[in-house]
């Protein structure tokens, strides 16, 4: 059985996906690779791509969602600026992916080792799986909350069908929108609570807090240590390699 992969990118995001999938390609054989869009994308694009996956064993799905992608739009307000209206489609993973599990990944990280044996990760019924994100230790703040960063998700699909997960992410994001930082990332934040597992850092590890002022905790956590490379690489903000200063 494939490996269900999903990203969410539109056409000016072409270019970084394709460094992301060959990034995991590297170390990968037999995925089944979802990628939902907004229909920017040319059937050509897919076409090219799937004639560069086949040697990888591997497939492509378009998944076009231009639709839904136009009412989400309307949430992709100032505050969430920097993520792009169609990442707001992960919403609709457990619509079309058909697998049970699967891992989601950002299209601006690089995978740098092999990653799906986060499929076999036991969610043990929870949402999903991810890298904490909070700027404090929760283990040493009692008032300081896990907060979840949706870079890289190992995502319980299963449930998600059963409990009509779309339909409350949706619904959240209606009545947050206007307050929230992150976007989808927020929003997830709210409707899991509890309900997700932690995974290593190392399989989202975030590149670029350096250029902020961060807490020693997140500091720690964001340094590479003793030339050990992460298996994910997730850049941060709008210093991004591929952007001009």
């Amino acid at each position: 059985m494939k490996k269900a992969i999903v990203l969410c990118f539109d056409r000016s995001y072409c270019e970084q996906a394709i460094v992301t999938i060959k990034s995991l390609c590297a170390y990968h054989r037999n995925l089944k690779i979802y990628i939902f869009n907004n229909g920017s994308i040319p059937q050509e694009w897919f076409g090219a791509l799937q004639n560069w996956l086949t040697p990888f064993d591997s497939r492509v799905c378009n998944i076009r969602l231009s639709e839904e992608e136009q009412e989400l739009r309307q949430f992709n307000v100032n505050n969430s600026k920097h993520i792009s209206a169609t990442k707001f489609l992960i919403y609709y993973m457990a619509d079309f992916v058909k697998e049970d599990v699967a891992l989601y990944l950002d299209c601006d990280l690089l995978v740098t080792g092999k990653v799906d044996h986060l499929l076999e990760y036991d969610l043990d019924g929870c949402y999903v799986a991810a890298v904490n994100d909070s700027d404090l230790d929760p283990s040493k703040h009692n008032d300081i909350k896990k907060e979840l960063n949706a870079g890289v998700l190992v995502v319980n699909l299963k449930r998600w069908r059963e409990e009509n997960v779309r339909e409350k992410l949706i619904e959240l994001t209606r009545e947050h929108y206007m307050h929230v930082p992150n976007g989808d990332q927020s929003i997830m934040i709210m409707a899991f609570g509890e309900e997700w597992l932690p995974l290593k850092d190392t399989y989202n590890f975030l590149v670029g807090y350096d250029a902020y002022e961060i807490s020693e905790f997140k500091k720690e956590r964001t340094t590479i240590k003793e030339n050990r490379m992460p298996r994910i690489l997730h850049y941060l903000g709008y210093n991004k390699p591929w952007n001009e200063e």
